[in-house]
């Protein structure tokens, strides 16, 4: 094989602005077979080299996307996860906040159900003995505002009341048919025994306990009526400014005041063992029926003290002072009964003592004018 040879030969000339020239020899063997080879395997290296560049970038292109979605999937990822983190520690606190805010309700709930409950704290029956107690009091109310206007309007000859005593005779006398006994059926005054035989002329009927619409309580009144009497007749008309109504007007005022006292007691004796409707309460229990079931509570042998001593074992330091309380509450209640009671007592004592002295005077001024009558007589027979 012959190979050709290029020589190329370049003279510059260094001292002379001419061009340089190429001399360039024929080559000494034939490469035309050989070039075409090597000129198509450099294109065709030329070609995988830009197609592996291509191939490279087209690579690293699509790794670069996919490195950031990548980065940007974790991003999210975590911002989720620090976002279910936050979420999680939010509502964990929030349900340990819970937990302890229902433990501290529970808690003081328990304490509250412990001191102030109706179990432990409250002592006996609370809801009824607090409605039983303010009935007791509201119906004392009552029977005092009913006292001063039942005896003037339920007692025939109460004090300032002026009426036939004929007419009254005869209303005491229907009330009396009403409780009639066997003797009075026998006499031709009734025609049949009454349903409580004598119980108007009977002063245990005034101690005897009635609800509201008992039929005793009109027996109450009609001992009343027959203890105090018929009233004092009216004055005649036309005759008021005369010097004898005046002075029967002074007269009758001045008995009325003496009998008040006792006719107050009698009906506050009533009032107190009778039910009445009553302006707060409504109540038809009776004031004393209300103060006996006190007093069973307290001083024993009845089925209510057993349970009032029982409840006192179960009761914590709050609920035993509540009833101490209720208890001297009661006792209160007991010694201003019994002080109104000594207050009426000292009223009669003192309606009695004028009584006396009126009829000491009296009798000391009728003793006078008799003897000053007969002196004047003897010296008239003198004369």
């Amino acid at each position: 094989m012959r190979k050709s040879v290029v020589v190329c030969v370049a003279v510059v000339a260094m001292s002379s602005p001419m061009v340089a020239m190429a001399i360039c020899d024929q080559p000494s063997y034939d490469m035309i077979k050989h070039e075409t080879l090597f000129s198509a395997f450099n294109k065709y290296r030329d070609l995988q080299i830009r197609l592996m560049d291509y191939a490279l970038s087209l690579r690293l292109r699509t790794n670069a996307w996919l490195t950031d979605q990548s980065l940007i999937t974790l991003s999210k990822q975590r911002a989720y996860s620090g976002k279910q983190i936050a979420d999680a520690t939010r509502i964990t606190a929030q349900t340990v906040a819970n937990a302890r805010q229902a433990m501290t309700i529970k808690r003081r709930e328990t304490r509250a159900a412990f001191d102030y409950g109706a179990a432990y704290g409250q002592g006996y029956n609370p809801c009824n003995q607090t409605a039983f107690r303010q009935a007791l009091a509201a119906r004392q109310v009552d029977m005092d505002a009913a006292r001063a206007e039942a005896v003037t309007s339920e007692v025939l000859a109460g004090p300032g009341n002026y009426r036939s005593p004929v007419e009254a005779r005869q209303e005491l006398l229907d009330m009396n048919r009403k409780f009639c006994t066997q003797d009075q059926v026998d006499a031709g005054f009734c025609e049949s025994v009454g349903g409580f035989p004598g119980a108007a002329v009977d002063v245990a009927t005034l101690f005897e306990s009635t609800g509201q619409d008992d039929a005793i309580n009109e027996a109450k009144k009609g001992v009343i009526n027959n203890m105090v009497g018929l009233p004092d007749d009216v004055v005649p008309k036309g005759a008021q400014d005369s010097a004898s109504a005046n002075a029967y007007v002074l007269d009758k005022a001045r008995k009325d005041a003496l009998a008040s006292p006792a006719i107050n007691s009698l009906k506050a004796i009533e009032l107190e063992h009778s039910g009445t409707d009553g302006t707060e309460t409504g109540e038809a229990e009776s004031v004393a029926a209300m103060f006996r079931e006190e007093v069973k509570r307290y001083s024993g042998n009845s089925p209510e003290h057993q349970k009032w001593s029982s409840m006192l074992r179960g009761q914590n330091e709050h609920g035993l002072m509540i009833e101490l309380l209720r208890a001297q509450g009661f006792k209160l209640a007991i010694m201003l009964r019994e002080y109104q009671q000594k207050e009426r007592m000292e009223a009669m004592l003192a309606a009695l003592v004028a009584n006396e002295m009126q009829s000491d005077g009296t009798e000391s001024s009728t003793q006078v004018n008799a003897e000053r009558t007969g002196t004047q007589r003897r010296q008239a027979d003198i004369k």
